[in-house]
Formats: structure tokens, sequence, C-alpha cells
């Protein structure tokens, strides 16, 4: 006996309907030890231990038997000559036959659900190891703006004509703090402020230079990294009025120059 008559004849055997030389022959076969038919074998047992392939008994009345052979003799009076109907030899064929079909397909259902519940986990492992590389992204990102504002930083320090102001919270922000570098030789600003919360929709923080004379002159707004980190810079003025102050602000619209709208939250003196 091969692999393919050994699968053809499982279901049967499975079902206890395999009988003779079809079942010692199989049965010699699974004895040799074969995994792949002998794991059919337990799966299709399993299966058809879920089917409902028996009745409870009831037993018949007393009189059954006796009407039963009172029948049998008549109709043998009648036909004689009578043969056996195909159907006698048909019937057990079908119902073998639809007995493996139901067994086929709850054990293709079995194996259809396996490989939905594989599916669902590959994806959910799927969407996790996404969301690991966008977090790893971002931080990649802020690290770089990181970078750049050292680099920044340093780039300025190495001026020989620096100003600096150091920049802190007021009473309303104590946690706020800045630094504005100014490179007089080059002729370039920058500022750098740490610990900026994202503002509400339509607001930003807008920086500020304060001359001596008590006028407020806009810079730009900051830009922020994400992580509490902004800045901004650009040209010195040209001329360059008397400083006294600089200053950060969170205002609503465009900034005015008539000074500041929104409250000030860090402030710095030149000296």
């Amino acid at each position: 006996m091969n692999e393919q008559e050994a699968e053809e004849l499982i279901v049967d055997y499975a079902a206890d309907l395999l009988e003779g030389d079809q079942k010692r022959a199989l049965e010699r076969y699974l004895a040799q030890g074969e995994p792949e038919p002998n794991q059919t074998l337990e799966e299709m047992r399993s299966t058809l231990a879920q089917l409902p392939l028996a009745l409870t008994p009831v037993a018949p009345p007393p009189d059954a038997f006796v009407k039963l052979s009172a029948r049998i003799d008549a109709l043998n009076m009648v036909s004689p000559q009578r043969q056996p109907s195909p159907n006698h030899w048909i019937f057990p064929a079908v119902c073998s036959g639809l007995l493996a079909a139901s067994v086929a397909v709850v054990f293709m259902m079995g194996k259809v659900e396996a490989e939905r519940s594989k599916a669902e986990v590959i994806a959910s492992e799927l969407a996790h190891t996404r969301t690991q590389v966008a977090g790893l992204q971002n931080q990649t990102a802020s690290l770089q703006n990181l970078l750049t504002q050292s680099q920044q930083q340093v780039n300025l320090l190495h001026s020989r004509q620096l100003v600096q102001v150091e920049l802190k919270g007021t009473k309303d922000e104590p946690n706020l703090a800045g630094r504005l570098l100014v490179d007089m030789d080059k002729k370039v600003w920058r500022f750098f402020g740490t610990n900026l919360a994202t503002p509400a929709t339509g607001k930003h923080y807008e920086f500020w230079l304060i001359t001596k004379d008590k006028k407020a002159i806009p810079m730009g707004e900051v830009t922020l990294d994400g992580t509490g980190w902004g800045s901004v810079g650009n040209i010195v003025p040209n001329p360059l009025p008397g400083l006294a102050a600089a200053a950060l602000s969170i205002e609503t619209g465009a900034a005015l120059a008539s000074g500041p709208q929104g409250p000030v939250l860090m402030i710095g003196s030149f000296h």
C-alpha cells in the first residue's frame, strides 16, 4: 500500500467503516510509523468526535419482530423472484461519501481558522513594528535637530565679537530658559529656548528685542521641534539700536510693532 491509497482509506478507517483486507493493509501501513498518515488519522478521529454520528438507542415494541417476519413472508409470496434493489448497495456508499465530505469540510474549516489566526497575529506584530519604527524616526529627527542647534551654538560661540544674553522664565513660567547669541562680526543672531510646550491652536512664541527707550522690535516666530526646544534667528538689524533686553512672549496672530499683546514668558537683559 502506498501513501495515496492510505489517504483514500483513512476517513473510513477513522469512522470504523473499513473491513477485511483493506483494514488490515492500512493497519500494517500505519504500523510502519510514518508521521504524516498517523497525524492525519488522529486529526480525523478528533474531527469525527465532534460529529453526531449516532442516535440514542430506542427499544423496539415487543411484537415488532413478529410483524416484520409476517411482512417479509407476505412479500416473498407475492414476488418470490424479486431481486434486491440496487439502492441496497448504493446507500452505504452514499453514506460513506457524505461522511467523508463532512469530515473534509470540518477539517478544512479548522485549517482556515488556524491560518486566519496566524494572519491576525502577523498583522498585529507588523502594526507594532511600524509604531516602533515611527517612534525611532521621531527620536532620530529630534536628535538631528538637537545636533543642528548645538552646532549653531558652537559656531556662534567661536565668534570674535560675541554677545550673550541669558533669558529666564517669568513667575508664570519659572522652568523656561533661553539664550540669545549675537555674532557682531558676521552680523547674525540666534535665540535658543528650552522647556517650551506646544502652544494652543492659533498661538505661537514670538521673540522680541527691547530698546533702551522701551520700544519692542518683533524678531520672528520661534520654531519648535516637539521636544521642548525652540529657536529663531536672523540678521542683526542695521542700524542696531541701543538694546536693553530680549524677551519671549506667546501671541495670537501676527506680532504687532506696538509690542507683545500676550504674556511675556521669558526675559533677559543686555549688559
